[in-house]
């Protein structure tokens, strides 16, 4: 996943964490909420629906919703409206914490001293970021072998 699709995750997940307790249906953000909770446009409702950011956002949400992170709600509008799943959730939670590891340190790290076995010692951080990045991976292996048994979702 990208950076821009990342962000784009992030800010879905908090806008509709933001709505706790309110209806489902009004918990859902348009793509021009997303957009605007992501800092990426500030054209008008209307403006927005024929711009190329709009084109770019659409297809984060589309990337995004293929992995499982997001599904499409309803249509509110010009906009079609999003939530995040329980592993999207999950995921922009992981994806935050990884921004604020990757944030710039004082200090760079000292490497670690090897464990007896000759393996460098990992830091929880970096024990994180690798069993993400595992697990993503492991999540589409599972979705092609499931789009070639030609299974539904």
């Amino acid at each position: 996943m990208d950076e821009f699709t990342a962000h784009i995750l992030r800010n879905l997940v908090e806008g509709h964490q933001a709505r706790a307790g309110m209806k489902e249906r009004n918990r859902a953000l348009t793509e021009y909420e997303i957009a605007r909770r992501a800092g990426y446009t500030d054209c008008s409702y209307v403006e927005f629906s024929t711009t190329p950011e709009r084109d770019q956002l659409r297809g984060a949400l589309d990337e995004l919703e293929r992995e499982g992170w997001v599904a499409q709600w309803q249509r509110v509008g010009r906009y079609d409206s999003y939530v995040p799943t329980e592993l999207g959730v999950r995921r922009a939670t992981t994806l935050g914490l990884m921004r604020d590891v990757e944030a710039p340190a004082p200090a760079p790290p000292t490497p670690a001293a090897p464990h007896a076995n000759g393996q460098p010692h990992l830091t929880p951080e970096m024990a994180l970021n690798r069993l993400v990045q595992q697990l993503d991976e492991a999540l589409r292996l599972l979705r092609a072998i499931d789009a070639k048994l030609g299974r539904d979702c």
